[in-house]
């Protein structure tokens, strides 16, 4: 009898332990817009404030690219001089997604990027940048989809 209440607490606490771990570690993608790129995304759960304000905000985007833009992208490497065996090599021509990490300045409508991931249909990584340092140079300007964002980060 013992041995089967002791059985019945371990199952119950690893459901716990499961149930507590993926909310504190999953994602909460939320749609925020859409333009000629694709949908994007925002992850309400992994937004920080890294320097104790408001108005320094980071934030994990997706974008999920419309299929033309991929093919927009290998034109543009391969404009660059990388050829078609070297994108094929990378995988680069399954890109579908992006993932990239973002510092939004919500005082001065300002962003900069921390990271960026690219993925492939299956979730594999096909290439991956880090930014440093980190420069918030990129103004938000009318129409953008970048601007519906902030108007969502920034007003939490």
């Amino acid at each position: 009898m013992q041995s089967r209440k002791s059985v019945w607490f371990i199952i119950i606490l690893m459901g716990l332990s499961l149930s507590i771990f993926s909310n504190v570690y999953g994602e909460d993608w939320i749609f925020y817009g859409e333009n000629e790129l694709g949908k994007h995304y925002y992850d309400k759960s992994r937004i920080t404030y890294p320097f104790q304000s408001k108005t320094i905000i980071r934030v994990w985007e997706k974008t999920i690219y419309d299929e033309n833009v991929r093919g927009a992208y290998i034109r543009d490497l391969m404009n660059r001089g990388i050829t078609r065996s070297q994108i094929s090599e990378k995988g680069l021509d399954k890109l579908v997604t992006m993932i990239t990490h973002a510092e939004l300045d919500c005082k001065e409508m300002k962003y900069g990027f921390i990271q960026s991931i690219l993925y492939d249909k299956n979730g594999n990584t096909l290439d991956e940048h880090s930014f440093s340092p980190i420069q918030r140079n990129h103004s938000v300007g009318k129409f953008m989809v970048i601007e519906s964002l902030f108007e969502k980060i920034c007003n939490l």
